[in-house]
């Protein structure tokens, strides 16, 4: 199958360089079929070396001609990537290829803050000072460099730290917006509810 079939990258793009965990980049591949047959292919981005089977598509190209695919590819850790393309003829995994382009092709994938948010006591009642902790976010790599709430909707946080206190005057449901940012300048936003409760 592989002297009757013969893929060849023309050229690979992505549209960028830099990306978190979890945020599409779009892979555009041109493909030539080089072989005597034309055959359908399984085709998927490779990423040092390895490809998920679970952005697989498939492309039928036919003896000399070329086609192009795209893929909206979103990455799974950290790290340096290598990007390249997998290929098959359709029924013939083991007659793989990774194409790889002559240019290397990589991606910088990083990391946004992981906030974790703990607050003690947990039943808050009216005049009691609560604390709001961030300590135990993380950064998968990196470190985190700023944390801080805004509790007034402005976008403004105005209280800055791993851990913040404060203390309610009246009962009710009270929405306020936690942030941590990396040393990459990495951003993350939550918004979180405090339940402030009359004194029994």
């Amino acid at each position: 199958i592989k002297e009757a079939t013969n893929p060849v990258l023309e050229s690979l793009q992505i549209n960028r360089s830099d990306v978190l965990i979890g945020e599409p980049v779009r892979i555009s591949a041109t493909i030539t079929n080089q072989g005597t047959n034309g055959a359908e292919f399984e085709i998927s981005p490779s990423t040092n070396g390895t490809y998920r089977p679970d952005v697989e598509t498939t492309k039928k190209i036919e003896a000399n001609a070329t086609e192009e695919v795209t893929f909206n590819y979103t990455f799974e850790s950290v790290g340096t990537r290598q990007v390249g393309i997998f290929i098959y003829p359709k029924g013939s995994p083991n007659d793989f290829d990774i194409l790889n382009s002559d240019k290397k092709t990589l991606v910088d994938v990083g990391a946004s803050p992981d906030i974790v948010v703990r607050q003690s006591p947990e039943r808050v009642t009216v005049g009691e000072t609560v604390r709001i902790s961030l300590a135990q976010s993380s950064d998968a790599d990196g470190q985190i460099v700023k944390r801080g709430i805004n509790f007034d909707g402005d976008d403004e946080f105005e209280r800055t730290g791993p851990t913040i206190s404060k203390m309610f005057s009246e009962p009710g449901i009270y929405t306020y917006e936690v942030r941590a940012i990396d040393n990459s300048g990495n951003e993350e936003r939550e918004m979180r509810e405090i339940a402030v409760y009359r004194p029994a």
